[in-house]
């Protein structure tokens, strides 16, 4: 099915303008191509070599966990992290934050595609490389520059039959198998989901494509008619995201300004909302699987950044982790189901020592505001929950079946923030410089996923 739509899509998009912080930084232009690219870069463990210019990259490790391998791996350490759970809004430019010196250790969850890259549209490519990254000024593609190695990598060395589940992973290209992503051989994070919720003959028709998940009006209708048979925590616990952890940190302010502190690490997770809006399908349709994709990215994240935080064992900014409005932009997801997801995945981590800061460009929502105020009204009045009391909490969303996501329970108790805690410095930008949420551009026309003669109508978001 995706390859017979793909024509479908409009013109491919132009070769990306001449821009030299790839080279600035790796020491020769991207543009000769990807095998240039990758003839010119060497991986050695969690290193990245440029004979261009001799210089090396710090790429940390990666692995694509589920949320039900983190669930194993994390709930079981929260008493070790006992302490009051922080949570505040901040504006500002996402990558500046990445070069504060108070975030080093940080997490921060990057809005990006099932295939842990930044692509502005499902019919990008691997080959056509990140250079063009500095184009689309949103949150992913903003904190993908800022670790601008470890993007290269995702990009270009990542092995196939990728070893990305598997909590051990180091990047490294020993793997017997092809490196690097290309347009046929690509991550998919929601394949698993997939797999549970489709019977085979449905699997042509709702599908990742440039990371993108896809689906025609048939198919969503058969998959909701279907979800009230399914346990929806099994689906859930399928969902992947790329743990991407103790990366260096290269430049702020999209490439332009470099961070020389080698020792500026963090750790990023790539997660991807349902594109609501790029298959020209009612928003309706969508609800309840976008949900279960929020809910899981955002608990998968803070699990993450726990594991992060007992990792460097709470030093400099390993308790911080910054989050985004995931596909609340031209992602088409309503702000209601974000805050939503939001406030059930800290309800995990409740009782921990985490400092999340949800990171907003220009004004505040106005339900973002009402999340952060109600959540301080309930550690003011109830003085907080024992990290041993989060398990429970846990559990008690994993029943299964029933799917809460609407009606939400009130949100658990954490201990208001301490006044003594520092806050990261605001980073104020103008509007063509955006990075909040996955305010991605909206395509120029909607994505038929029928032939021209039943497609929807053209029209610009």
């Amino acid at each position: 099915m995706n390859r017979r739509i793909t024509s479908f899509y409009g013109p491919r998009e132009k070769k990306h303008k001449k821009t030299d912080w790839f080279e600035n930084l790796f020491g020769f232009p991207e543009k000769k191509g990807y095998d240039h690219v990758q003839g010119q870069l060497s991986v050695k463990g969690k290193t990245l070599r440029s004979a261009a210019n001799g210089r090396s990259f710090s790429i940390g490790t990666f692995e694509t966990p589920s949320l039900g391998e983190l669930r194993k791996r994390a709930v079981p350490r929260l008493e070790e992290a006992v302490g009051t759970l922080k949570l505040k809004l901040v504006s500002g430019d996402v990558s500046l934050f990445h070069g504060e010196e108070d975030n080093r250790f940080a997490t921060f969850q990057a809005a990006s595609q099932f295939n842990c890259l930044e692509f502005v549209s499902p019919v990008n490519t691997p080959e056509q490389g990140i250079t063009k990254y500095t184009e689309d000024k949103t949150q992913g593609p903003a904190c993908a520059i800022a670790c601008a190695p470890a993007t290269l990598y995702r990009n270009y060395f990542l092995p196939f039959p990728t070893v990305a589940t598997s909590s051990s992973a180091s990047s490294s290209t020993s793997s017997k198998g092809p490196v690097g992503q290309r347009n046929a051989r690509q991550l998919n994070n929601a394949a698993e989901m997939l797999e549970l919720l489709l019977d085979g003959d449905e699997s042509d028709e709702m599908f990742v494509e440039g990371g993108y998940l896809l689906a025609t009006d048939e198919v969503l209708e058969a998959v909701n008619r279907r979800l009230p048979d399914v346990d929806l925590e099994e689906l859930k616990e399928a969902v992947r995201v790329g743990l991407h952890r103790d990366v260096q940190v290269t430049s702020t302010n999209w490439g332009k300004t470099p961070v020389d502190e080698e020792e500026q690490l963090v750790t990023q997770i790539f997660c991807s909302a349902c594109p609501v809006s790029y298959s020209g399908n009612p928003v309706y349709l969508w609800e309840t699987l976008a949900t279960i994709v929020l809910e899981a990215a955002y608990e998968a994240t803070l699990l993450s950044a726990l594991e992060n935080r007992l990792r460097h064992g709470g030093a400099a900014g390993s308790r911080r982790v910054y989050l985004t409005a995931l596909g609340a932009g031209a992602f088409g997801n309503l702000m209601s189901w974000v805050v939503n997801a939001l406030r059930r995945a800290l309800d995990v981590v409740q009782g921990t020592d985490l400092e999340v800061y949800i990171v907003a460009y220009g004004k505040p929502d106005k339900r973002l505001l009402k999340l952060v105020k109600d959540f301080k009204t309930s550690t003011s009045t109830s003085g907080g929950s024992p990290a041993k009391e989060a398990p429970a909490a846990s559990a008690a969303a994993a029943s299964p079946r029933r799917h809460p996501a609407f009606s939400p329970s009130p949100h658990k108790a954490a201990s208001s923030p301490s006044s003594s805690s520092t806050s990261p410095k605001k980073h104020h930008r103008s509007r063509d410089a955006g990075s909040e949420g996955d305010e991605r551009r909206a395509p120029r026309m909607r994505l038929p996923l029928s032939p021209p003669a039943a497609a929807a109508s053209s029209s610009s978001k």
